[in-house]
């Protein structure tokens, strides 16, 4: 499709992101509403785990496609593999978000005299904008700190074995052939 698919990727990454974002705060509350009031916490803390680990998942991915395969397979039809198994994984969730029952918590506010609010969103600007305002910038804080920690931390500190996966990607990308460790 030419010019599209690049236009197409990223807006597809961008649906992607928004998709992750708004299921795994719902996946944080729903967890959460459903655990021991005293091991809230304890299962919350598996939720932020599960996406730290999926971001190693993807991360192992693109290393494994990366290092398996030529640049030129990679550019031409690689980089589909991770979306095409996120078909799977989309399914999965699709899966989950139509078997799972509503929490106890969410009944028993939709049966509630005051039932659920109609734009619970605006309301909630409405009645508590600055309490979003700190959470909206204490988001923005953990996310710029995380990523730009674990890059300079990555680059600053690289441990020999990111030193050797970067060196098979050169060696890869620049045809030079690595005989034994001693080479390195």
């Amino acid at each position: 499709i030419g010019a599209g698919a690049p236009i197409l990727l990223v807006c597809f990454r961008f649906a992607q992101g928004f998709s992750v974002g708004g299921e795994l705060v719902g996946s944080y509350v729903y967890v959460v509403e459903c655990a021991p009031r005293k091991d809230r916490a304890f299962y919350g803390s598996f939720t932020l785990a599960s996406a730290n680990c999926g971001t190693l998942l993807g991360s192992a991915v693109a290393a494994i496609i990366h290092v398996s395969m030529s640049d030129k397979n990679v550019h031409n039809y690689g980089w589909r593999i991770p979306f095409l198994a996120s078909v799977l994984l989309a399914g999965v969730a699709f899966w989950l978000r139509k078997t799972l029952a509503e929490t106890a918590a969410f009944e028993e506010m939709k049966n509630s005299a005051e039932g659920l609010e109609p734009n619970p969103i605006r309301a909630a600007i409405v009645k508590h904008p600055k309490q979003i305002m700190v959470v909206v910038s204490v988001a923005c804080l953990w996310c710029s700190g995380f990523y730009s920690v674990s890059y300079t931390h990555l680059r600053a500190h690289e441990t020999p074995e990111h030193l050797v996966c970067r060196l098979l990607l050169e060696k890869k990308k620049k045809n030079i052939y690595i005989q034994n460790k001693n080479d390195l």
